[in-house]
C-alpha cells in the first residue's frame, strides 16, 4: 500500500517480482525472479553444477537427485534444473522424475520426498537447492543413520557461513557477493537520477568440494 519510488526485491519468486513490476515503479531483483521484467543480479550456477556432476560421476555416482523448490520445476524448469538435466544426459544418464522429484513445499513435504527417495532405489548423491533445505535434509537423514559421505554424497547449491564450521566441510557452490552489491548500488544510482536501467547481471559461481561427497557406496 506504500507509494515507493523504487523497489529492491530480495529472493522473490517470479510472480512476486512481476507483481512489483506492475506497480509502475522501477524494480530490482536481488536473487530470485530472473525471468521477470525487472533488472537484477543473480549467481550463475550452471557451470558450477556441471562441475559438481562431473566430480560425482568421476566418483562412481549415477543415481544423482536434485532437490529444488517446486516452483523451479513447474510450470517451467529453472536454468539450474536445465543445466542439471543436460549434465546428466552428457554422461549417458537418462533423466526422469526420480532425478528431479516434485514435492510439497513444506517441511513435511521435504521429509516425505526423502522418505520416497530412500524407500527403494536409494540415491547415492543429492544436490540440494538452498542452504536451509540442505540443513533440514541432512539432519533428517542423519536421524535415520544416513550420513555423508558414507551413505550418500551431499552438495548444497548455496553457500552458508555455517558450512565452514562443519566437519567435514560441506560441499557447495559459492560466488563473490561484492559484484552483486556493486551492481545493486549502481542500479540505485541510475534510478535516483532518472536513468532507465533494466540490465540483468550474472556472477559466476564455482564448485567448492568439501568432505560431504565421496565415492559411491559399493552396495549401490
Amino acid at each position: 500500500k506504500q507509494e515507493m519510488d523504487a523497489w529492491v526485491v530480495v529472493a522473490g519468486t517470479y510472480p512476486v517480482v512481476d507483481w512489483f513490476a506492475e506497480t509502475g515503479a522501477p524494480v530490482f531483483a536481488y536473487y530470485g525472479g530472473r525471468h521477470s521484467r525487472a533488472a537484477g543480479v543473480w549467481p550463475n550456477k550452471s557451470n558450477a553444477i556441471d562441475a559438481a556432476i562431473d566430480r560425482l560421476v568421476a566418483l562412481g555416482h549415477r543415481r544423482i537427485c536434485f532437490i529444488v523448490r517446486p516452483h523451479n520445476l513447474v510450470p517451467t524448469p529453472g536454468i539450474e534444473v536445465e543445466m542439471f538435466q543436460a549434465s546428466l544426459e552428457s554422461h549417458g544418464i537418462e533423466v526422469s522424475s526420480y532425478h528431479l522429484p516434485l514435492w510439497e513445499d513444506s517441511p513435511q513435504g521435504l521429509q516425505s520426498c526423502l522418505d520416497a527417495l530412500f524407500a527403494m532405489t536409494t540415491p547415492t548423491a543429492l544436490i540440494i537447492d538452498e542452504a536451509e533445505l540442505f540443513v533440514a535434509a541432512r539432519q533428517y537423514l542423519a536421524d535415520f543413520g544416513i550420513v555423508a559421505p558414507r551413505d550418500v554424497s551431499l552438495i548444497s547449491t548455496d553457500p552458508d557461513r555455517a558450512f565452514g564450521w562443519s566437519l567435514p566441510e560441506v560441499s557447495h557452490l559459492s560466488w563473490s557477493y561484492e559484484p552483486m552489491v556493486r551492481r545493486a548500488v549502481k542500479w540505485m544510482r541510475n534510478i535516483s537520477v532518472g536513468r532507465k536501467d533494466c540490465r540483468k547481471t550474472y556472477v559466476d559461481a564455482k564448485f567448492v568440494e568439501g568432505g560431504t561427497i565421496g565415492s559411491a557406496p559399493k552396495q549401490a
